[in-house]
């Protein structure tokens, strides 16, 4: 056994005190030998004078720190060695504890010369295990408390591991061996676990780890303590009339924090987060969802798993009521997205229904949810389908929603933008096509969307940080993977550029305003910047629009424009910076032009096509800059002449077709070398058809022309034989030669006339089969199809070229006999009737289109007659003819009566393809409106008489509701306050006159004219809008209506009724107008014409509009429920392919 062998006396008595030196040095030498003597062999006899003297106040109490701090350590070393008894009463203990705890305060400052002492007291209360005695004091948890307290504080970055590590060693003793743990405690312990959630300082807080592990370690004995803690914070702070919820954030933040350090505390806390999702409190259940997120989405715990009932009630949030709480759900559901792959079905349903919610915010945080992934979560992760409604937002009503989509789909196209370019195929299949939705909404026609697109254009796709190649390899990019109508839709963004805004400010303020979103506070502004007549500010502008201008000297007068303008006034900078995009040739620019050329010949890039594409729409759009470059188009012709796969390139063909436009309009600027020549010769007598009538067409603008023309005119004509390899070229050459130079071709025109007639159209080459398809795609039409084709344009073509020349109608009636034989035998003209499906589908559409061509011309617009129409199954037919249709009712280049032919679209099949024609009458009608014209409203009398002569229609009840459907997509483009008057007065009108055609079929007539009018009034009803008396009579076109025999005759006709009984309940949205007319008057046999009671009020004068005297000409109705019969030729489109251009260019491109 070993014994102690310090005999000193510690204490001292009053009379003699022992002196500081002395006591501290008997102190050291104490705790030397103390700590040298083995806890389990040592004779605690010996250990009893220290025993009594070490617990003294003198001592504990000492004015020396370091008196204390080796007292501290000399009891330290008597509890070790009396373990596991305590050799001191319990006042003494706490006294002793009271005394450890001042200590331990010390290791707050390492450079404290008693930090050693302090050290190993933790050390020994941490090892020995001393520490427990304080658990069981009777008056222990204030001790205890002050312990953790102490503990925490001490804690810091600098503390040392050691430290840290012991410490928590000795609250997690307390933890353990505590009789209970305080709420004060557990407060302590928790409210470590907020010292981590700043964003700025992602290290963890040593506090906070050691509050971890504590809770790590002791989860079954915290979990009800912490249960208790978040009960009392969740159910005394839930009243909805608190008004300070700054204590249940903090204590949901804090769940969030628990669920990451130790998820098992919170067994017994989660089931109350479950029931918090359903609670009447908003706030709370927005707390809840977002809680319960932030815990799912951790990757470290799954609670999908452990905790499946709470993560099905967490989903049903996305239903509920409290737009916010959606929100929150959103949000979450991304973090859960990246983490949770396995629930990635579930959250991508979720957010695809939210994407489509009644509130605007929560629609517009899906949108903006959608662009923050990364893009390896979104070709992992985000299903196709999601994207697809995503870009269906981009034309939502709302601004915020759309806004937030077109950012989005903007940002996910940039980060897929470097594997777009190198023909990655999961990110062109997946995120390729994404532009092509924002630039689609153009065709709403709404300022806010188009000023929008312009920022995202500018600011997104093509931001001012780029260069020449790379801004140019970016517009290749995007038009690559554009569809036709986004291809428009962003040419006609580059068209309005410099086009509207070359005249002076004054003149356009008006016209820009109504462009923007606020035409208000635009033309305010545009007028103050012109009144302040800022000299270098207009030299700048002018400097953006200047088609000579490169890329660079463009971006700094923009720039300086901008700042100018806004030192000027901050308010007028905001109206101007979207207009100086617009207007700044940063789209289209001369510095461009060589990197296109230098893309084309490239063609591993994958962007040589849309390069050629680029090019034809500069020289269409911006001819001036196309000038700048000519040279470089010219040499890249010449080059591409000399490849023997050139002439397969259909993107080669864009490039001479651009050249084409360039020769027609500018024809002094084309260059006259020889080699260009010689380029244009060998496209033209082995190119492909549009290469050859392209090159016909440059070629006629040169000085040479007619020599040229008769040199390949001989040539063609010493050997046109279908066996020939260019037999295609050659037909194409004479289409274009017949139109371009009449002359040249007099000579052999009758010969070649009834060549292709008796060889190419009576004849086929290659007998059609049961098994042939409708339709076959330009790339894939065989020789025959084509030279068919081409022997139809070339007969019509004859015509439009020498219509002046001779009488129309002697040179013309040949020629419609065949294009009316074609269409009225279904495209099958053979007199073996064996042509194959798809050449007759052809052949329709090219009839039917050379007849819309020969109606722009006045000798013979009268020459068509309904019957040179016919109905067609094909829909690729009635896509084509309708998009000949309206590019030529666009350009005023035929008859307004022709708008009739579009409404026939009620029955088209194809939903797409009825509201791509209902968005084109609507903004026809807009724009007419303005011109105030009425050319849509006077086609109602016509609209009724061709339904009258429809082959389909009967008096039944049924057929006459399957007609209502004409009327009703009639009003819903054309109907509305201002002209439903005069829509109602014209369908009386035509129940007061007869048919001119077949008099004896007048009764289809009124019959459609009193549905007419039902449906009229059931619309104004409907919309609240107010008919009055219309207060001019309107006459009717006397080729189809012609005047009543006599009064009595027509006022029988005007009493009486043409409809079933029984169809008015039946006709759309007319159960409101029945309803209200009942009360007023029955609607019987006796009076449904007659017109409604003049009010008493002063009419306003209305000019009525010059009738147009001109045959009707009647496009088919569409596709029907019961017949076999085939659908009608009606479409719109943005825009044709090249094969269905005019010949001379006349029916060009036209984006509404």
């Amino acid at each position: 056994m070993h014994s102690l062998s310090f005999t000193d006396p510690l204490s001292s008595l009053p009379a003699k005190p022992i002196p500081l030196a002395v006591l501290l040095k008997r102190l050291k030498a104490l705790h030397l030998e103390l700590v040298q003597l083995p806890q389990d062999s040592v004779a605690r006899n010996s250990l009893a004078a220290v025993t009594a003297d070490l617990p003294a106040n003198a001592l504990l109490h000492h004015k020396d720190r370091g008196v204390r701090a080796y007292t501290a350590c000399c009891l330290a070393d008597i509890l070790r060695l009396y373990a596991p008894d305590a050799p001191f009463t319990e006042n003494q203990l706490a006294l002793i504890f009271d005394c450890f705890l001042k200590q331990l305060k010390g290791l707050e400052s390492h450079e404290s010369p008693y930090y050693p002492q302090y050290l190993y007291l933790l050390d020994s209360l941490a090892t020995v295990k001393t520490i427990i005695l304080m658990t069981d004091l009777s008056n222990a948890d204030p001790l205890i408390l002050e312990t953790f307290r102490l503990f925490f504080d001490i804690a810091n970055p600098h503390t040392p591991k050691n430290v840290q590590h012991l410490m928590t060693e000795i609250l997690q003793q307390l933890v353990d061996e505590a009789q209970a743990i305080s709420p004060q405690i557990t407060d302590v312990i928790l409210s470590q676990f907020m010292r981590n959630t700043s964003p700025l300082n992602p290290s963890f807080h040593p506090a906070y780890t050691m509050a971890k592990h504590i809770c790590s370690r002791a989860a079954e004995r915290l979990q009800r303590n912490i249960c208790q803690y978040f009960t009392d914070v969740l159910y005394e702070s839930a009243s909805p009339e608190q008004d300070d919820l700054q204590q249940l954030d903090t204590a949901h933040s804090l769940i969030i924090q628990l669920w990451k350090a130790a998820p098992p505390v919170l067994m017994n806390v989660i089931p109350l987060l479950e029931n918090e999702l359903v609670v009447v409190n908003p706030h709370l259940r927005t707390l809840a969802t977002d809680t319960l997120g932030a815990m799912i989405a951790d990757p470290a715990t799954n609670l999908v798993h452990l905790y499946p009932q709470t993560w099905s009630a967490w989903q049903g949030r996305k239903k509920d009521k409290i737009p916010q709480v959606r929100i929150k759900w959103i949000e979450r559901a991304k973090d859960i997205l990246v983490h949770r792959p396995e629930v990635v079905q579930d959250l991508t349903n979720g957010i695809a229904s939210l994407l489509a919610d009644s509130d605007i915010k929560v629609r517009a945080t899906a949108c903006n949810i959608l662009g923050s992934f990364d893009y390896e979560i979104v070709m992992e992760r985000i299903p196709h389908q999601l994207l697809q409604i995503l870009a269906e937002r981009c034309k939502d009503k709302s601004a915020p929603v759309r806004e937030n989509a077109m950012v989005s789909v903007a940002k996910l196209w940039d980060k897929a933008y470097t594997d777009i370019l190198h023909e990655l195929n999961a990110a062109v299949e997946k995120l390729a096509w994404l532009p092509s939705a924002i630039f689609n909404a153009i065709y709403v026609n709404d300022p806010e969307i188009n000023a929008f697109i312009e920022y995202v254009l500018h600011e997104r796709f093509l931001p001012s940080r780029l260069d020449e190649k790379a801004r140019v390899e970016r517009i290749l990019v995007l038009m690559k993977h554009f569809g036709s109508k986004s291809t428009k839709a962003f040419i006609s963004g580059g068209v309005s550029q410099v086009a509207e805004t070359q005249t002076h400010l004054n003149k356009v303020a008006h016209f820009l305003a109504n462009t923007m979103p606020d035409p208000v506070k635009t033309e305010k502004d545009l007028l103050k910047f012109a009144h302040a007549h800022d000299r270098r500010c207009y030299k700048l502008l002018r400097e953006t629009m200047n088609a000579q201008s490169d890329y660079q000297s463009v971006r700094k007068a923009q720039k300086e424009a901008l700042k100018r303008i806004e030192q000027a006034s901050s308010s007028m900078a905001e109206t101007w910076a979207p207009i100086v995009n617009r207007i700044a040739l940063t789209t289209y620019n001369k510095s461009f032009i060589p990197i296109l050329v230098a893309f084309t010949r490239d063609a591993k890039s994958g962007l040589d096509q849309p390069a050629h594409a680029f090019l034809k729409e500069i020289s269409e759009c911006q001819p001036a800059i196309y000038k700048q470059s000519i040279t470089d188009i010219t040499d890249l012709l010449c080059s591409e002449a000399k490849s023997e796969d050139s002439t397969t390139s259909s993107a080669l063909t864009e490039t001479i077709q651009s050249l084409a436009r360039f020769a027609r309009a500018f024809p002094q600027d084309l260059p006259r070398d020889q080699s260009l020549v010689d380029a244009l010769l060998i496209f033209a007598r082995t190119g492909t058809a549009p290469q050859a009538k392209h090159a016909i067409t440059i070629l006629t603008q040169t000085d040479e022309k007619t020599q040229l023309s008769r040199d390949l005119l001989s040539d063609i004509m010493a050997d046109l034989t279908f066996e020939n390899k260019y037999f295609v070229s050659q037909m194409s050459v004479l289409r274009q030669l017949v139109f371009c130079m009449p002359k040249v071709m007099q000579q052999h025109v009758d010969t070649i006339t009834e060549y292709i007639i008796r060889e190419i159209l009576l004849h086929n080459k290659i007998s059609g089969t049961s098994d042939d398809a409708e339709w076959v795609d330009d790339e894939n039409l065989n020789k025959e199809t084509q030279a068919k084709i081409l022997a139809v344009q070339f007969l019509v073509n004859r015509l439009r070229a020498r219509h002046q020349d001779f009488p129309a109608k002697e040179l013309g009636l040949p020629v419609f006999r065949v294009l009316g034989s074609i269409i009225a035998n279904n495209g099958e003209i053979s007199k073996d009737k064996d042509t194959p499906s798809f050449c007759q589908s052809r052949l329709r559409l090219v009839a039917g289109g050379c007849l819309l061509k020969l109606a722009c011309i006045a000798e013979y617009e009268d020459m068509i007659y309904p019957q040179d129409f016919n109905k067609d199954s094909c829909y690729q037919v009635r896509q084509g003819i309708v998009s000949k249709l309206i590019k030529a009712l666009a350009l005023d280049r035929i008859p307004p009566r022709y708008y009739t032919l579009l409404f026939l679209m009620a029955h088209e099949p194809q939903t797409e393809l009825r509201d791509e024609v209902k968005l084109s009458l609507k903004s026809k009608a807009a724009q007419l409106r303005s011109r105030k014209l009425h050319h849509l409203e006077l086609g109602l009398p016509r609209l009724v008489h061709l339904l009258a002569h429809h082959p389909d229609f009967s008096d039944s009840a049924q057929d006459l509701l399957e007609f209502s459907r004409y009327f009703t997509f009639y009003l819903e483009t054309v109907a509305n306050v201002e002209n439903v008057s005069l829509l109602f007065h014209l369908a009386q009108r035509t129940k007061q006159v007869c048919d001119a055609i077949e008099p004896d079929n007048s009764k289809n007539i009124y019959a459609l004219s009193d549905m007419a009018q039902v449906l009229i009034k059931s619309k104004a009803d409907q919309m609240g809008w107010i008919m009055q008396t219309y207060p001019q009579k309107v006459k009717l076109d006397k080729d189809i209506f012609k005047t009543l025999a006599d009064s009595t005759t027509a006022a029988e006709i005007a009493r009486k009724s043409f409809l079933p009984p029984d169809i008015l309940s039946s006709l759309p949205g007319t159960m409101r107008l029945e309803s209200r007319t009942n009360k007023k008057r029955k609607i019987s046999d006796e009076g449904s014409g007659n017109p409604i009671k003049k009010t008493r009020t002063t009419p306003r004068k209305c000019k009525t509009p010059r009738k147009q005297k001109i045959k009707e000409v009647v496009l088919p109705l569409s596709e029907r429920r019961r017949s076999a019969r085939v659908a009608p030729n009606v479409s719109y489109i943005q825009g044709g392919s090249d094969s269905e251009e005019n010949e001379d260019e006349e029916i060009s491109d036209v984006s509404e």
